[in-house]
């Protein structure tokens, strides 16, 4: 693909991206000064063209201020081209690089601005299927911006195929999108897993292996978010618990059901619960909740007597029981994960290849680690002190 420097009259300003389908880059229109980015794909037939066509088409009749919008679809030198609103910035995945989480009255501000976005996608019938830290912007205005339309899906949506059994990110993959099935619960568990992700700073689901990966995902098995960060409050557990049920039916059965849940939580009586850790009323399935509620009291009671100055634990009947208090020594050995977004990188050490992503690698707690990612020529060059309470590094490659 030849470098364009003008397409459709934008003067291309910088290369924001670029990877196997295609690039991205800030363009300007001389004469009105508008800024938008332009998404350039590679591949001008077969399912990748069919792809583009099918995210210009959706994303062209959503209007929502947390989604970004798309100003005009086009081919140039007969290849699929989106022009779409820039948002500046960065992604959250970006963001988590170097905050490592967000405090959780921030993550819930920005977990808010994301269900309404999603909310107003199942309201118009699509789903999204990827949503992901990577593919949600925060603007320097402190806008939040849901991105990536390619494998959204509306009732007009061709049916897409890819290699393996599935589409979409696996780390955010609900169990039914493993046997190929996914609707609006499926993009309520990646809420979820969205939400344990800015909170601890951790995906739920990490392993060596993909057929452990596989295995977590189906039999739901994560530590609870409070058990990696302290700063978690039982009424965020419970939110997360919520989002994670191994059965779809469990679950807010959309983004709407769970906006409602999240708006009760932005309240001040919720975010009394937020700062205090103080449990607040369900929100989700009230007469589940009213049909539990009696027994859940003697339990809830038990807690209060026996142990009157520490939090319940969440009520997810998936989440493995906590451990005993210990304080991690200086030094410990920690197995840590280093995966690329959007593919594999190779994986250098001091010049040495160790492999690709995702990579296992053993180092001690403190240790500061460089590395180096390499993908179709882009170097990404990174540098890290391990601590106790992350495992994984999930870095863009561009």
């Amino acid at each position: 693909m030849n470098k364009p420097t003008t397409i459709n009259g934008y003067e291309l300003a910088e290369l924001l991206g670029s990877g196997g389908m295609g690039e991205v880059y800030r363009a300007v229109h001389p004469q009105i000064k508008r800024v938008v980015a332009i998404k350039l794909l590679k591949d001008s037939t077969g399912a990748l063209r069919e792809r583009s066509i099918n995210e210009a088409r959706i994303q062209a009749g959503l209007h929502h201020p947390n989604i970004a919008a798309l100003h005009d679809f086009l081919e140039w030198q007969g290849q699929p081209c989106l022009i779409l609103e820039y948002v500046d910035g960065q992604t959250l995945a970006e963001l988590l690089e170097t905050r490592q989480r967000f405090a959780p009255a921030e993550a819930l501000k920005h977990f808010q601005a994301v269900v309404a976005a999603v909310a107003y996608l199942h309201e118009h019938k699509i789903i999204h299927r990827d949503i992901k830290a990577n593919n949600i912007k925060l603007s320097t205005a402190g806008e939040i911006k849901l991105l990536d339309f390619g494998i959204a899906k509306d009732g007009a949506a061709p049916k897409m195929t890819m290699t393996g059994a599935f589409i979409g990110t696996l780390s955010c993959l609900a169990p039914e999108q493993l046997e190929g099935r996914a609707d609006a619960r499926s993009d309520v568990w990646a809420l979820g897993v969205l939400l344990y992700q800015l909170v601890t700073g951790r995906l739920p689901f990490e392993s060596q292996t993909l057929t452990q990966f596989y295995e977590q995902i189906r039999k739901c098995s994560y530590p609870a978010a409070s058990q990696l960060n302290s700063a978690v409050p039982r009424a965020l557990d419970e939110l997360i618990a919520q989002c994670l049920k191994k059965n779809p039916a469990e679950r807010p059965s959309d983004a709407g059901e769970l906006l409602r849940a999240v708006q009760r939580l932005a309240q001040p009586a919720g975010q009394d619960a937020i700062l205090s850790h103080k449990p607040i009323e369900p929100t989700l399935r009230p007469r589940l909740f009213y049909a539990v509620a009696f027994s859940l009291f003697a339990v809830v009671m038990s807690v209060i007597l026996f142990w009157p100055t520490s939090s319940p634990p969440p009520s997810n009947a998936f989440v493995a029981p906590r451990p005993s208090a210990t304080t991690t020594t200086p030094g410990e050995l920690r197995t840590i994960h280093i995966d690329a977004v959007d593919g594999q990188a190779e994986v250098y050490q001091a010049g040495q290849r160790l492999g690709v992503t995702p990579h296992a690698l053993h180092a001690r707690v403190g240790e500061r680690i460089a590395l180096e990612l390499r993908r179709d020529g882009a170097v990404r060059q990174v540098e890290f002190a391990v601590t106790d309470n992350r495992r994984s590094y999930t870095y863009a490659v561009k």
